[in-house]
């Protein structure tokens, strides 16, 4: 809720900028270029290029709502299929700032519930898997999947996750501490709040 919340004020500055730039393109730019024409003088090529642009927007702008409404559906469609939601889960993790956003968000949510189910006296695997439906990217919960298995056979948490790479530093160290000291439900606690 907070990240969205953070997010309302500049997704409304973009909506806006994006509408004062339309306003221009079609309203404004073709008088200007009109005035332009009339002093018979040559435009610098920048210029050109921008009045170009303005005369493509009112010509087929009504197409770029269709474009995105079908690019849309095929952008569903696409993502029905497994691997390709792994794949494009995976990039969201690798966007500049967005996805620092979204992996912090995942990794407070999973530590969160992991601390509490482990507090609560449920087995580590267990745990893992009911934590791992808290997550909504796809490839955290394969990592998380692939944790399990590896936890099942013996292996710390710590080292299950560090092979993954998706998971930060100071995640990882916390949990390391946590193994050793014996307070795994704690470290993870105090990871989620961090």
């Amino acid at each position: 809720q907070r990240v969205t919340g953070a997010l309302i004020y500049p997704s409304i500055i973009v909506m806006a900028g994006i509408s004062t730039l339309v306003f221009f393109m079609v309203g404004m730019l073709p008088n200007l270029s009109r005035m332009f024409k009339e002093l018979g003088k040559t435009l610098p090529w920048q210029t050109q290029v921008l009045i170009s642009t303005s005369d493509m927007l009112i010509r087929f702008g009504w197409l770029i709502p269709v474009v995105i409404f079908v690019g849309c559906l095929l952008g569903r469609h696409w993502l029905r299929d497994s691997q390709h939601r792994l794949r494009y889960d995976r990039s969201k993790l690798r966007l500049p700032i967005i996805g620092n956003l979204l992996s912090l968000n995942e990794h407070s949510r999973f530590t969160q519930t992991l601390s509490t189910l482990l507090h609560s006296g449920i087995t580590l695997v267990d745990a893992l898997q009911v934590a791992e439906a808290t997550l909504t990217n796809t490839a955290l919960k394969t990592a998380i999947r692939e944790a399990r298995v590896q936890v099942r056979e013996g292996k710390s948490l710590n080292d299950a996750l560090t092979g993954q790479k998706l998971f930060p530093d100071l995640m990882l160290d916390m949990l390391a501490v946590g193994e050793r000291t014996g307070d795994l439900s704690g470290a993870l606690r105090h990871t989620a709040e961090t």
